[in-house]
This record gives C-alpha cells, sequence and structure tokens, in this order.
C-alpha cells in the first residue's frame, strides 16, 4: 500500500473521534463498501466500533491522501 498522507480537515478529525491510523488503513484495504465521491475521490466504509466509519481519499501516484474520517451511525446504503 501507498503511504497515507492526512491534510489538516483529516487530521483534526483523527484526534476528535480518537480512530487510530491501523483503522483507517484497514478501511481502505479491507472495506465493507466503496462508493464514488465528487472530484475522483472514493469513500470507503467499514464497520467500526459500534458505527461506520467513512474514509474519504485521492490516490495520488506516490501516495494516498486522506481527505476526512467520519464516523457516522448511518452506513453507506443510507448515502445513495
Amino acid at each position: 500500500m501507498k503511504p497515507l498522507y492526512l491534510i489538516r480537515h483529516a487530521r483534526n478529525k483523527v484526534r476528535h473521534w480518537q480512530i487510530p491510523l491501523e483503522d483507517i488503513e484497514q478501511a481502505i484495504l479491507d472495506p465493507d463498501a466503496t462508493r464514488p465521491s465528487m472530484r475522483n475521490r472514493v469513500n470507503y466504509w467499514r464497520r467500526w466500533r459500534n458505527a461506520w466509519l467513512r474514509v474519504t481519499i485521492v490516490e495520488e501516484p506516490g501516495r494516498i491522501v486522506v481527505i476526512t474520517v467520519t464516523a457516522k451511525k448511518k452506513g453507506p446504503e443510507a448515502e445513495q
């Protein structure tokens, strides 16, 4: 897997929700669902604690840029 780079917004969310980086990597490597997002972004969904973890990324040639990380009560089926 390419190295992860979290933009400031994603780092703030990780601190707020106290999400280990391993959980973010696991959501990207082994998601429960994936959904396209805007501007070539992809949402990766994974069950996390008693909620859903949504990781929004954009892939660049040398790294994976994490745009945001969000804990949600409803899963990917709610966003269609």
